[in-house]
């Protein structure tokens, strides 16, 4: 897994680290984050950002400006983030996790197994929290100062892509093998890909009471999907995208209803369901990969692969078709 991630991050940057001409109702916040930002994250009323380049950075006045929390970090390559009151675990892409117990002010490596690795994800079920590294999934219960591997129960020959938990379920999503669940806190598992067109899994988002998967996926086929939603644990799967031709999902945020959906080289989709039927609509930087987003008060952030973060109020992204202040690009499903 390592190796693929280095050359999909690699690919992507030197794809998209350009300047973006973004719709003028999108605001840059002026900080420069290095590179491209991998992943946002809140608690209550402060920000953080790991970048991929700069290490992790803070805000505490709504993201207008942000300090660098880098002490410690030797490995600036952030891919994700974990926030436990005032313990911090972030994963990257060569060396592993590392913990902070001072709200990142300085950090210590802290790694599962006996070297260092890529480590794309956390997820927490109860005082369990979980993280993949190098295609393995770890557990601890002391917020990541000492880790269990739970590779011996997983199945064989599976390249790890992403992790996410629901209501005491743990998911695992792959290349070319779907998800699979565990019920039992990583001891086994299960697939749980059923209705799934694209059988590789980017992102998994839990809202709390829906799964949501974003996939790879080629426009030209029309047979299959980029974003599915499972109202059943990953029992089953159903498309939010069809028709759209979306290429690659590759974050998701929802809040109170809307899904936000961020592709590679596509740009933010915003999806509504009226009375059962999903309609998706194109939110502006028509082109960039959107590698992370996060709704945050009334506004969203995201990434479009530069080295700036850029927000919009979602009140001004639900009556953007009526202004005409985004690319007009809708389609009922």
């Amino acid at each position: 897994m390592k190796t693929n991630v280095l050359f999909f991050v690699i690919l992507l940057s030197s794809h998209f680290l350009v300047e973006t001409d973004a719709p003028a109702q999108w605001e840059r916040i002026e900080h420069s984050f290095v590179n491209s930002t991998r992943v946002l994250r809140n608690q209550c009323s402060t920000l953080y950002a790991g970048s991929y380049s700069g290490g992790v950075f803070k805000s505490i006045d709504g993201g207008s400006t942000w300090t660098n929390l880098a002490s410690g970090l030797t490995d600036l390559k952030v891919l994700s983030l974990l926030i436990q009151d005032s313990i911090m675990i972030a994963g990257t892409i060569d060396g592993g996790t590392f913990r902070s117990t001072t709200a990142g002010a300085s950090w210590e490596s802290a790694n599962p197994g006996s070297g260092i690795g890529c480590a794309i994800g956390f997820a927490s079920i109860s005082s369990h929290t979980f993280t993949v590294v190098d295609d393995t999934v770890y557990r601890t219960e002391d917020s990541g100062e000492h880790w269990t591997s739970l590779g011996v129960n997983q199945p064989g020959g599976l390249e790890l892509r992403c992790i996410e938990a629901l209501n005491g379920d743990l998911f695992i999503g792959t290349t070319d093998s779907g998800i699979y669940r565990s019920s039992d806190l990583g001891t086994s598992w299960m697939p749980a890909s059923s209705g799934l067109t694209s059988k590789t899994v980017e992102v998994l988002y839990s809202d709390g009471i829906n799964l949501y998967a974003g996939t790879d996926h080629i426009p030209a086929d029309t047979s299959s999907n980029a974003i599915f939603i499972s109202s059943n644990a990953g029992v089953s799967w159903a498309p939010i995208d069809l028709n759209i031709g979306l290429y690659h999902v590759i974050s998701i945020v929802v809040s109170n209803d809307l899904v936000f959906a961020g592709t590679m080289g596509g740009g933010p989709y915003l999806f509504t369901n009226d009375a059962g039927s999903w309609v998706g609509t194109n939110v502006g930087f028509d082109g960039p990969a959107i590698f992370s987003m996060l709704v945050f008060g009334d506004e969203l952030f995201i990434n479009a692969g530069d080295e700036y973060l850029w927000r919009q109020s979602i009140g001004k992204l639900l009556d953007a078709d009526e202004n005409g202040s985004v690319l007009p690009r809708q389609y009922s499903l």
